[in-house]
């Protein structure tokens, strides 16, 4: 569904969500940067024990670069690097992540018209901003759960 906004100013609209989703891996605060700052080495847990904070990092890049996929096509991901396994370790996963995330943007940015033209197919079909909405909120979910798991939880809680 097109927006009011999507049709009257979409380059401006296009740039702001990118912008936003360059923030949800990158900004000092709220994002999957202020959630592993902090965090001890191993204090992450497994990434191959599901729901461990490890495991929300691993999540949230893999399932952005399948998100990203869906926009920019198997043949131009399959340009990128591997994504990493859940044995990586976290310094490995989050910068991939980011990595990933600058990536994707400066190929928005580069293909803007055709970007801001293109039909997504996830579930439904998603114009680019729905689409970019899917992709920072699926981070910060995951970005809060790697914060609130890795942090010790009071005897009584």
């Amino acid at each position: 569904m097109t927006t009011f906004a999507e049709r009257s100013h979409p380059g401006v609209h296009l740039d702001a969500a990118l912008e936003l989703l360059l923030q949800t891996v990158g900004d000092p605060w709220d994002s999957m940067e202020q959630s592993l700052r902090d965090i001890p080495p191993g204090g992450l847990g497994a990434a191959r024990t599901e729901a461990s904070a490890a495991w929300h990092l691993w999540h949230a890049c893999s399932v952005f670069r399948y998100h990203a996929t869906l926009v920019i096509g198997d043949s131009r991901a399959a340009e990128w690097p591997p994504s990493p396994t859940q044995d990586a370790s976290a310094e490995e996963v989050q910068a991939a992540l980011k990595a990933d995330v600058h990536r994707f943007v400066a190929w928005a940015r580069a293909n803007a018209e055709t970007f801001a033209a293109m039909t997504i197919p996830h579930g439904q079909d998603r114009s680019p901003i729905e689409m970019l909405g899917v992709m920072s909120r699926h981070i910060v979910w995951h970005a809060a759960a790697v914060y609130y798991r890795a942090r010790p939880r009071p005897a009584n809680a």
